[in-house]
């Protein structure tokens, strides 16, 4: 907050959270089962290396599904048909990671000529943005900057 002078008041918000995964089920076997954090193509998630936030801290994942050579070529994928290995039996699994444990892609911003990529870049930038110019004011009324979250999940 930036006190102002005047008997305005007003707020600066930029959303700084990101889509994801809920662990909606440890299988038998070892694999989580997803529910999604916001929009997702699931057609790009393949292969994609993941991180699961525990109570405990974090695991290591990698999303895995049916093998496109044994799918009917109309079936287009659903996030219901990921899974994350995490290289565990099924007892490993349940005692690792819980219902609801939060699950994040790993992505690591790079430099590609001049553009900058990685995940949740918008929000990152609009943080940025927000930031740099509460450094910069000098305003008459009071402004409150906010970093908000669940933009992405409603």
């Amino acid at each position: 907050t930036i006190e102002g002078d005047s008997d305005y008041s007003v707020a600066v918000a930029a959303h700084m959270d990101e889509i994801g995964f809920m662990v909606s089920r440890v299988t038998d076997d070892g694999f989580l089962r997803l529910d999604a954090l916001g929009g997702w193509n699931a057609q790009i998630l393949r292969a994609q290396p993941v991180t699961v936030h525990t109570d405990d801290g974090t695991v290591a994942g990698v999303i895995g599904a049916e093998p496109a050579h044994t799918r009917d070529e109309d079936d287009v994928e659903d996030i219901d048909d990921l899974a994350v290995d995490l290289g565990l039996d099924g007892d490993a699994a349940a005692e690792t990671v819980s219902v609801g444990d939060v699950v994040t892609l790993d992505a690591e911003p790079r430099l590609l000529g001049d553009c900058v990529t990685g995940k949740a870049l918008d929000d990152r930038a609009g943080v940025y943005a927000m930031l740099a110019a509460a450094r910069a004011a000098d305003p008459d009324a009071t402004v409150h900057f906010c970093a908000t979250v669940q933009e992405e999940v409603g």
